[in-house]
């Protein structure tokens, strides 16, 4: 609902959705550390115990392409926390001078966290 008129509501908002979706699929695995975590770290320990971050050499182009798409997951998740810091909610930031983000840009964030925070979900789900 923040978006057009708060795009950086609109950041720091998915910014904390992407945050809860990690802790929480951490959490209902039995990790009792989740709020230890920095974001990058939470990220690379989510994905991590999703088995979205391989070590073994990938064994099909497909599973080869799909390891990249997986990485570029976890960059978005982390360049929205990024951008979040920069120019979304929290921090207590002086108004008027924050980034200028538009409400365009902001709504990508906004619709690819839906997108990567289901996808999380799904794989928490499907990975038990």
């Amino acid at each position: 609902t923040a978006l057009p008129d708060d795009p950086y509501q609109a950041i720091g908002a998915t910014k904390d959705m992407l945050e809860a979706t990690m802790r929480t699929i951490l959490h209902g695995r039995g990790h009792t550390d989740v709020d230890q975590h920095d974001f990058p770290a939470l990220t690379t320990h989510c994905f991590s115990e999703l088995g979205l971050i391989a070590t073994t050499v990938p064994t099909t182009q497909g599973e080869r392409h799909v390891r990249k798409i997986a990485s570029s997951a976890k960059n978005m998740i982390e360049t929205a926390n990024a951008l979040r810091n920069l120019a979304g909610t929290g921090h207590g930031r002086i108004v008027g001078e924050e980034e200028v983000v538009t409400a365009v840009d902001a709504s990508l964030v906004a619709s690819s966290g839906l997108v990567l925070a289901s996808w999380l979900l799904r794989h928490a789900k499907n990975s038990k």
